[in-house]
């Protein structure tokens, strides 16, 4: 059996790969547009945590530097502000009370905000109670 020119039988197969090819290029694009998508969510969330610890440091070096002005000046009452790795911390003593001084800092960065809350002995300065 004689096949003609120009004539196509059932078997030929010569104009699926085009389709074949383009669905295959359209799935390894959408995978990789999905693992790209995941890894920038994942280094924002990266970034995001880092940026709230470096603020609750900013914050409890704004407590310490509170501790050590009442070391040296124990009547000393106001406001502090701490400039720490881009963070801006505001450490105030809130109250004093039954031999206790409380204080509050709040450090704040670009995105974020962190407040931390001692109780600080008033003969000691020791931390007696802290919360976040």
């Amino acid at each position: 059996m004689k096949r003609r020119r120009g004539v196509r039988t059932t078997t030929d197969q010569r104009g699926i790969v085009l389709p074949m090819v383009l669905a295959v290029m359209i799935l390894v694009f959408l995978l990789v547009t999905v693992a790209v998508s995941q890894s920038v969510r994942t280094r924002h969330a990266a970034m995001g945590e880092w940026e709230m610890i470096r603020a609750q440091y900013a914050a409890e070096s704004g407590i310490a530097r509170v501790q050590q002005k009442l070391h040296s000046d124990p009547s000393w009452s106001g406001r502090l502000t701490t400039r720490m790795n881009g963070m801006k911390a505001t450490t105030t003593i809130v109250e004093r009370h039954d031999g206790n001084i409380r204080l509050r800092s709040v450090a704040k960065g670009k995105r974020v905000k962190q407040t931390v809350r001692v109780e600080l002995d008033e003969e000691t300065l020791e931390i007696e109670k802290w919360t976040r």
